[in-house]
């Protein structure tokens, strides 16, 4: 039989915005589930490329994207939400097993949910807030003093407010979008999204950790425990970076060239401090170590070029003894043999640093005013991309600056038209990859209008 069964049933409901508190009661083929799973997946995949491209979520290529896999307006059919709610917490189960993928699948969900909120009319989102028994009351400000303190900034006659705890909505806060006054935010009803949006988060992460708990159990009918790996291992960097290792190999006296030209910063980083201080802490060899391996770097050459810097301040055998197991165990070649692979922009972006080492994204990291110093040295023609960068560091959108970054460093095909390759997942490695064939259609670019001219001379 290959058949699975959701042993809880929901309640019947016809409106595809929810907070997914019950999962579904029905036999479902595996087969089936796999490809409700993948669709959903597809599409938070989509949602995430839009955001690291500085696209909001609701924008109508995101849309199309979205409706094609899943229903986003209000009133779907009984088989569409069945079809939403088997893809969400087959999902659920499938992320919930490692930090990392909890936390991305948490992100991307809770943006779904605010695309489909947006979709909503007026009264489908009274119906929306009615149906969850939403606890706070919207009301007209009738208080002399706050609408003192609110005209100018709102149409107070044709808005109504609910007032939540300050710390309720703290994206609200920080981008001043609310009045704030004992404590208390002043919501205006069309920013209600913030407060569920919150809501739907604190539920969704507190699901995922107990759904872990239950993945024992789960993994007992073997199908399952098959169907949850290969989904997990379809986002997983494992596998998305096995789809960054460069087909082509490079060679050790190209890394010094290499790094000042399609390198991501964070690798530069690296580089410059390892020629210059001779020497990475632990986290710095990894982060760096895996990013040569996946740029096509040998095992042979990745010694010599490890030993060439370490044995300017150590002897031969104190860097074979201690480091040399840890470069051939990169590679496969020691212990489990696991063919380990680059680190994503999520796990770099994690990784926590002193002020004594350069691993993590630079973004992240380096203090603002050297931030803007290197930017300002490398994009000298493009302030405003440059200011743009700064701004995206400050307010944490790290990723959405590397791709900036990218831009500022490769700014134009010889036609003069902007590139922008950098979709989807980013990556160290996809970032290097896009360099690459940057300058290949550059190099391709200029040898098609050199031949061009030699024909018209030769006429």
């Amino acid at each position: 039989m290959n058949k699975v069964e959701f042993t809880r049933k929901s309640n019947s409901q016809e409106n595809v915005l929810s907070f997914y508190k019950e999962p579904p009661h029905q036999d479902i083929e595996i087969s089936l589930l796999g490809k409700y799973a993948n669709e959903r997946l597809q599409v938070l995949r989509e949602i995430e490329g839009a955001k690291l491209q500085g696209l909001k979520p609701t924008s109508k290529e995101v849309m199309k994207m979205i409706t094609k896999h899943l229903p986003i307006r209000s009133q779907a059919t009984k088989k569409e939400v069945e079809k939403d709610q088997i893809s969400h917490f087959i999902l659920r189960l499938a992320f919930s097993q490692t930090e990392e993928s909890r936390r991305w699948f948490l992100l991307n969900e809770t943006s779904l949910f605010k695309c489909r909120w947006a979709m909503l009319s007026s009264n489908e989102r009274q119906n929306f807030l009615k149906r969850i028994n939403f606890a706070h009351k919207f009301f007209k400000i009738k208080n002399e003093k706050l609408r003192e303190e609110l005209e100018g900034f709102v149409d107070l006659e044709n808005n109504r407010f609910c007032k939540v705890p300050f710390e309720d909505v703290p994206d609200m806060v920080a981008t001043k979008r609310v009045f704030v006054s004992e404590g208390f935010a002043y919501v205006c009803e069309s920013n209600v999204i913030s407060i569920l949006g919150k809501m739907f988060n604190n539920h969704l992460m507190d699901s995922l950790s107990l759904s872990s708990k239950f993945l024992p159990q789960i993994w007992q009918d073997k199908r399952m425990k098959k169907l949850l790996e290969v989904l997990k291992d379809s986002y997983s960097q494992s596998e998305l970076a096995s789809s960054y290792f460069s087909t082509s190999k490079v060679n050790l006296k190209d890394l010094v060239w290499l790094s000042a030209r399609s390198f991501p910063p964070c690798m530069e980083r690296l580089h410059t401090s390892l020629k210059q201080q001779h020497h990475l802490r632990h986290w710095g060899r990894m982060q760096y170590g895996l990013f040569l391996k996946g740029i096509g770097l040998s095992l042979e050459d990745s010694l010599i070029f490890w030993k060439n810097e370490f044995t300017k301040k150590m002897n031969t055998k104190t860097f074979d003894t201690e480091y040399g197991y840890n470069i051939r165990h990169n590679y496969g070649k020691e212990g489990k043999c696991t063919n380990y692979t680059p680190y994503s922009c999520s796990k770099i972006i994690n990784l926590s640093s002193s002020p004594s080492e350069c691993h993590g994204c630079i973004f992240r990291t380096v203090k603002h005013e050297s931030l803007a110093l290197k930017l300002e040295t490398v994009g000298q023609d493009q302030p405003e991309r440059v200011q743009k960068i700064l701004q995206l560091s400050q307010n944490k959108h790290f990723q959405i600056a590397c791709q900036q970054y990218w831009l500022l460093r490769h700014p134009k095909e010889t036609t003069g038209e902007p590139i922008s390759t950098l979709t989807g997942t980013i990556h160290p490695n996809s970032y290097y990859n896009n360099s690459i064939e940057y300058y290949k259609r550059i190099q391709e670019q200029s040898k098609n209008k050199k031949n061009v001219q030699n024909q018209t001379n030769q006429k």
